[in-house]
This record gives C-alpha cells, sequence and structure tokens, in this order.
C-alpha cells in the first residue's frame, strides 16, 4: 500500500467515523449468577477442591484445629529445610503459624523492598533466599482447586510469589463453590485491596520446546492447609 491508498483510507474511515450511528440500546441487569439453591455442602466443597488441585500438583491437608495447622506448616518447612520464610501480617491463621516457626528460630524477613538502587538490590537479595512463603486466603475456589488472594497492607504480594514453596492458610468455612459465589459472598472482593490474584496449582510453562516446567514464574509448590 503506497501513501496515497493509506490517505485515501484513512479519508474513508474519518467520513464513516463521522457519520457513524449507534441506535440506543437497553442495558438490563444481568441478575444473580449465585442463587439460594446453589449452596453445597462443605465436605461436598471441600472434596471437590482437593481432587482439582491434586490433578494440578498441589498439596491439599487437612488440620482439625489451629494447633494441627501449625504443625503441618512446621513439617513443610522442616521438609525442605527452610531457614527463613516470608509471610502476611494481617491474618490470624498465618500469624499463629508465623510465631510458631518464629520460636523455633526461623527468621521472618521484611517484605519491604525499595523501589530503585542500590537499596532495592540488597532487599530483594535479602528476601530472595527464602524457601518458604505462608499466606492466607479470602476464597478457596471447589470447582478449579484455586486460592484467590487480596492483597494489601500486611498482605505481601511476595509471600506469594517469590519463594519457591507457597503454604496458603484457609478455614473451612472460606471454600466455596466457584469465583461467582465468591463475589456474591464478598462484593467488594475485586476492589479493596491492592492487587487480587487467583493462583490455581504451582507455577508452570511450557514455552520452552513445549516441555512442562514448574517453578519458572513462581513458586513451584503450593500447599494449601484447611482448617476446619
Amino acid at each position: 500500500m503506497n501513501t496515497t491508498e493509506r490517505e485515501r483510507m484513512r479519508a474513508a474511515l474519518d467520513r464513516a467515523s463521522a457519520a457513524g450511528f449507534l441506535p440506543e440500546a437497553a442495558a438490563p441487569h444481568p441478575g444473580r449468577f449465585v442463587q439460594a439453591a446453589d449452596t453445597v455442602a462443605p465436605a461436598v466443597l471441600i472434596e471437590r477442591f482437593a481432587h482439582e488441585l491434586e490433578s494440578l500438583a498441589g498439596h491439599v491437608h487437612r488440620a482439625p484445629d489451629v494447633e494441627a495447622a501449625v504443625a503441618i506448616v512446621k513439617r513443610i518447612a522442616d521438609d525442605h529445610g527452610t531457614r527463613s520464610f516470608l509471610a502476611w501480617r494481617d491474618d490470624d491463621l498465618v500469624r499463629e503459624a508465623s510465631s510458631s516457626l518464629e520460636r523455633d528460630g526461623l527468621v521472618q524477613k521484611p517484605q519491604n523492598v525499595a523501589l530503585a538502587g542500590p537499596e532495592r538490590v540488597s532487599s530483594l537479595a535479602e528476601i530472595g533466599t527464602c524457601a518458604l512463603g505462608i499466606t492466607g486466603a479470602d476464597f478457596g475456589l471447589a470447582d478449579t482447586g484455586s486460592v484467590v488472594l487480596g492483597c494489601g497492607p500486611g498482605r505481601g504480594r511476595l509471600a506469594s510469589l517469590l519463594p519457591p514453596v507457597h503454604v496458603v492458610m484457609i478455614r473451612l468455612e472460606r471454600i466455596v463453590a466457584s469465583l461467582a459465589h465468591a463475589l456474591a459472598a464478598d462484593p467488594t472482593l475485586a476492589s479493596r485491596g491492592s492487587n487480587l490474584v487467583v493462583i490455581t496449582g504451582p507455577s508452570r510453562t511450557a514455552d520452552i520446546e513445549f516441555t512442562l516446567s514448574r517453578g519458572v514464574h513462581g513458586p513451584r509448590e503450593i500447599h494449601v492447609v484447611v482448617v476446619g
């Protein structure tokens, strides 16, 4: 296409845009995505959640109470030989686990990373050695085995992104059927934090020669500890 043809095409588009007309259209509310009859028993939800996550190489652990959940987290830390970790501070389950790990001599690293300069390099190097990240979750989604994390103050993103092992602590009542159910239960979920992430299994990619690799762009292991 030469210069004259391009100019002719632009002129035709300009004329069409100026003369364009969009008729009025009604915008009715689409209605509720979730109906009252959609409720499912917790035992069914957790069974489906575990099946879906484990089919993606994730790990699901059941704990009857907080004490048992903390013991599971400590065992995971021991299995990986970690001596430092990243963790959320704005979550009661995670705080219990963090306090127990610190009593055992593990160090919780701060997630305050400088924005630029040598300080950024040194702060990233400081937390880059952490093998374990511990977070809570707003919801678990039974239909996909996903966990929904709303990040913000006290809920740093790095804990779920940087360490090779990600442990999620969640109460049984936060396992719901789907993302639609989560949004129906908490309409502010997508707007109240700085970031909303839906995580489905360990990080994986097949960009290189179509060979599946885990842990390239995030944790290579994910463990979900369900309390209750």
